[in-house]
């Protein structure tokens, strides 16, 4: 089963982590470029020499409040050679099990789900959220860069990508250029990714608009075999990504960064998992207003194309703390719109001891197309999906982390943090789902664990 959406705020928290580890060690002969310091510790930028190795190694723990559960370990490793050469890589593994929500409306009845496979079913409970509890995926995902200067002002990196999962690959490359410029206290930086993922679900790829064939709620169903809801056994999506940032050195103890960010994606965009219910609005199936009387499989546009801008700035204070805000900016031809503020604080009261706070706030609006539920007097639109990820909501994460640096520089942080996620219910909704929760909430605990060192 599919769980990118999930693997994704994962990766993403790991990569936190991994990106608040200690900033690259550079030669003793090296510039310190702005790009270089924008992700700097106070009195972490030590000098590396050729032939040092580092390792940076986390391992995050997730769990949903009655959902997922997820374990991630993660290890980077870094080899420099000389005249700022550097290799880098890093290996990922996730493992997931648990339930999700999956985009049908809750019922006054006990309803019954065809899996997504064809192959068995599962039934969930009068007044519940319907949650697909075969959720189940393990990830490997192995990436690698090289960096190297190209000039005197001038750098260069060039890397790939590629994750597996069960039913899902993904290959990726990148490649990016950065210019020091204002002797060194600026730095403009281009880049660019292509990325290329495949699904084959269990089952075949669902047809856009038909029912899930077996389903307890069938009413006005055509279809007379699983078969005839599939319409072939894999698809593919293609995506490219291009990046223009710019840091400034602002005074000795800021730094400030831009990024304008352009995306675009063709292909399979369905989630092949997800259903949207069809409801009945005048109890012409016998079972009441509102309760539903199919479940089709969701459809959404075969491309789409983001916009984002992305603001830092890092202030260090009393030479030992660093205060670090950032806001992310990003709106799409879905008619999806998102706002995150970050807010960080690294407290250092003693030489090797830190703690930092974290604030995590997140809004979207919802993509054009959202529907929580379709009505039986109306026909589908050519587009539609009740994913909740697709939905207007809220998320907030407020976390703590704590950072121990021994004397022979090692480091080992611990870092807690607890999301929720709040989204509105539809205020129409006719019938028994009138004042019931259609939107899944959600409480999420992160626990991670880094250990970084090198020789």
């Amino acid at each position: 089963m599919t769980r990118t959406a999930i693997v994704a705020p994962l990766s993403a928290a790991t990569e936190r982590l991994l990106g608040a580890a200690p900033a690259p060690r550079r030669r003793k002969d090296a510039r310190l470029s702005a790009g270089a310091l924008v992700l700097g510790l106070p009195g972490m930028l030590q000098a590396a020499q050729p032939g040092d190795w580092e390792i940076d190694s986390a391992v995050l723990f997730y769990s949903e409040t009655d959902r997922v559960q997820a374990i991630e370990p993660v290890i980077a490793v870094r080899r420099y050679f000389d005249t700022d050469r550097f290799l880098s890589g890093k290996l990922v593994f996730d493992s997931l099990t648990g339930a999700s929500p999956n985009g049908a409306v809750p019922s006054s009845l006990p309803q019954t789900y065809t899996r997504a496979s064809g192959n068995g079913s599962y039934t969930v409970g009068s007044g519940e959220i319907p949650l697909d509890d075969t959720f189940r995926d393990t990830r490997v995902a192995l990436s690698s860069q090289w960096q190297q200067p190209l000039g005197s002002s001038l750098a260069g990196n060039l890397g790939f990508a590629a994750s597996q999962e069960y039913d899902y690959q993904s290959l990726a490359i990148d490649g990016g250029l950065s210019y020091d410029l204002a002797r060194n206290n600026a730095t403009l930086s281009i880049g660019m990714a292509y990325a290329t993922d495949s699904i084959e679900p269990e089952g075949g790829v669902p047809l856009e608009g038909s029912c899930l064939f077996g389903a307890s709620a069938s009413n006005g169903c055509t279809e007379s075999g699983f078969d005839e809801t599939r319409r072939t056994s894999s698809e593919s999506k293609d995506t490219l990504d291009l990046l223009l940032g710019y840091t400034q050195v602002l005074s000795p103890s800021t730094v400030a960064q831009l990024n304008l960010s352009l995306s675009r994606s063709d292909g399979y965009h369905n989630d092949p998992f997800k259903l949207v219910s069809v409801i009945d609005t005048d109890d012409s199936a016998g079972n009441g207003i509102g309760e539903p009387e199919r479940h089709l499989h969701e459809s959404r546009p075969q491309s789409r194309s983001k916009r984002g801008i992305f603001a830092r700035v890092k202030h260090m204070l009393f030479d030992r703390d660093v205060a670090d805000a950032s806001y992310r900016f990003q709106t799409d031809d879905w008619g999806l719109t998102s706002h995150t503020v970050d807010l960080r604080y690294r407290w250092a009261p003693w030489t090797r001891h830190a703690f930092t706070p974290h604030l995590r706030w997140y809004s979207q609006s919802a993509v054009d197309f959202y529907a929580p539920f379709l009505r039986d007097d109306a026909a589908p639109p050519t587009h539609f999906t009740a994913d909740y990820r697709q939905a207007s909501f809220e998320g907030i994460t407020v976390g703590l982390e704590y950072d121990h640096r021994t004397s022979s520089g090692r480091s080992i942080r611990i870092a807690l943090e607890h999301y929720s996620q709040d989204g509105e219910d539809p205020d129409n909704a006719p019938g028994q789902l009138r004042g019931r929760e259609i939107f899944p909430d959600m409480d999420a605990f992160m626990v991670r664990v880094n250990f970084d060192f090198g020789w």
